[in-house]
């Protein structure tokens, strides 16, 4: 009988907020550096052999250099594929410049320790000259781990019964936990059995621990288990289970997360599903509010819109409503910012501005909209004596001329 089981990452669930600039250049850096040292360059070998790491002969830079190295292309390709899957989230949690500190700490701290294990363990191979980016991208994926404990890898995983004529392929999601641990277990297996290996698992086991430590270090272990909570969130409202989605959100506020503006549109969400509708517009109200002080406009407008759709005439507190006309204006929601004037006045009747509003709802019907009945009955219902200088004369222009 022969049985075979690999699974190999090929992705996560995790979302970007922009692009991952950083871990792009370090795969075009990668691949670079191999095609120079095995298709370019007839001194490639030469090139490669003075970058890589030599545990008999310790150097700073060459800690660094052999990053950047690989043996072959099939080295090259996997470790590759570990950068495009891990590098983008945990570079995009951590910011560029901690995540380019990570990844060239984690390898250079995995150079040692490979080198450290190889001096007590294998003397033989203390000539043997090391490269690869797997210690580098250990510390990434120990990153991720810390960072992002909630998240869900996705992989390739075959099972060949070659035998008895059973294969069988599938790509499935796994948690991150769940894929670290059985990695971390595969790499510590390996190195006991073959202490003679030419494979750096000391290197990989040296970086997961350094990465892991150093995002620890850094405060992301708190972070991660507020994302934790979110994304526990967004699969429960995605399975129909809104009181479980409240409660994890309500759990992030509770261990720190009240200033995620995302979070509380989301709660809201989640709100308006487990039918708590009253609670739901406070929490848009802290969602929006939240991201206005933040000067995150695009936020605030699609939580305002969101809300309108699931709660019609909802209305926020005077000032943040009043900067909401303002930024759908500046987006060209004509419509939406009427709407919201209309509901500004019907809300706050005695507001100080809200004759002022009302005009303005009225200049938008008229100049922008083209609605001149609707226009027209908001002039009628509109008093000139709560609003003075040239305001009310722009008023009583528009009553006289109908609009």
């Amino acid at each position: 009988m022969v049985y075979f089981f690999f699974y190999f990452p090929i992705g996560t669930d995790v979302g970007l907020r922009r692009r991952p600039w950083v871990s792009i250049t370090l795969l075009a850096i990668n691949i670079l550096a191999y095609v120079i040292t095995h298709a370019w360059l007839p001194e490639g070998a030469r090139i490669m052999y003075a970058l890589a790491w030599k545990p008999a002969h310790p150097s700073l830079v060459n800690a660094i250099t052999s990053c950047f190295m690989h043996a072959s292309i099939l080295h090259l390709v996997g470790n590759m594929v570990y950068l495009a899957c891990f590098g983008p989230p945990v570079e995009d949690r951590l910011g560029r410049r901690r995540f380019i500190g990570l990844y060239m700490l984690s390898g250079a701290v995995a150079m040692v320790a490979q080198a450290l294990v190889i001096g007590w363990r294998s003397p033989d191979l203390i000539q043997t000259p090391v490269v690869g980016a797997s210690g580098a991208l250990a510390g990434v994926l120990g990153a991720f781990l810390v960072r992002l404990p909630g998240a869900r890898i996705r992989v390739v995983a075959a099972t060949l019964f070659m035998l008895h004529g059973v294969n069988r392929v599938s790509v499935k999601f796994v948690p991150a936990m769940i894929g670290v641990a059985v990695w971390v277990a595969l790499q510590l297996a390996y190195a006991l059995a073959w202490a003679d290996s030419r494979t750096a698992y000391w290197s990989h086991l040296g970086g997961i621990l350094i990465g892991a430590g150093l995002a620890f270090a850094g405060g992301a272990w708190l972070q991660g288990r507020l994302e934790r909570h979110r994304l526990r969130a967004v699969r429960y409202l995605e399975q129909w289970s809104f009181y479980a989605a409240v409660g994890e959100l309500e759990s992030m506020f509770t261990l720190g997360g009240a200033a995620d503006a995302e979070a509380h549109a989301l709660h809201a969400r989640a709100l308006v599903a487990a039918g708590r509708r009253a609670t739901a517009i406070q929490a848009f109200r802290r969602a929006i509010g939240l991201s206005l002080t933040q000067e995150n406009r695009s936020v605030a407008l699609q939580a305002y819109m969101e809300m309108q759709r699931l709660l019609p005439a909802s209305v926020l507190e005077p000032r943040d409503q009043l900067l909401i006309v303002r930024a759908l204006r500046m987006e060209g929601e004509y419509e939406a910012a009427a709407v919201a004037c209309d509901d500004f006045t019907t809300a706050y009747p005695e507001h100080a501005k809200g004759e002022l509003v009302r005009l303005l709802a009225i200049e938008i019907r008229a100049a922008l909209l083209g609605d001149r009945d609707g226009a027209a009955a908001l002039c009628r219902a509109a008093d000139p004596r709560k609003i003075t200088g040239r305001w009310q004369t722009r008023l009583l222009h528009r009553k006289a001329g109908g609009v």
